[in-house]
């Protein structure tokens, strides 16, 4: 069964850190969720049906890196999950955002060799090309949540992979 989206003009498809983004628009959806990997919105958008003429916000990677998915399978996951947005609606604006960094190291993962996996991947966003059915590219970077060293600045998070009300606030206004 196909899913209709056809009364938004705004949608979020993104990760834990964009599940609690909210835009002041009742034409607003955020169909972000936690734990979502390139691989796994893949399978989940192929049933959307989406409206031309809307702004797409995309905000996926991190969990793809986290997990430790292969680099080239990981830009390959992104890049049909790009395209098939790109074919599914006309003359929108695909707001590509870049994987804000980390600022913790864990069991599993530590945080110098992910923040260069993630700047890796954010270089891979320029160089994507989305101009099928007349849409348009916007990069969203968020330097400003991002400190001297490149990690994720601890003023906008609580435990360094997630984003605070502070930070949420400044992924709202870009």
């Amino acid at each position: 069964e196909k899913k209709s989206i056809s009364k938004s003009d705004i949608i979020v498809l993104g990760d834990s850190r964009y599940t609690k983004l909210k835009i002041n628009s009742h034409k607003f959806l955020n169909l972000s969720i936690r734990g979502e990997t390139s691989h796994t919105m893949l399978n989940r958008i192929s049933n959307y049906v989406f409206k031309d003429s809307i702004n797409i916000i995309f905000g996926a990677g991190l969990n793809d890196v986290l997990f430790s998915y292969k680099t080239q399978e990981i830009l390959d996951n992104l890049n049909l999950l790009i395209n098939l947005l790109s074919k599914k609606t006309n003359s929108s604006v695909i707001h590509l955002c870049k994987i804000i960094p980390i600022n913790s190291s864990g069991f599993f993962h530590q945080k110098k060799i992910i923040n260069q996996k993630i700047q890796y991947i954010n270089n891979f966003f320029d160089t994507l090309d989305i101009s099928t059915n007349k849409n348009k590219k916007k990069i969203v970077d968020f330097n400003v949540l991002v400190d001297k060293n490149n990690n994720l600045d601890m003023d906008y998070s609580d435990d360094g992979i997630h984003l605070n009300l502070k930070g949420l606030l400044i992924l709202k206004n870009h």
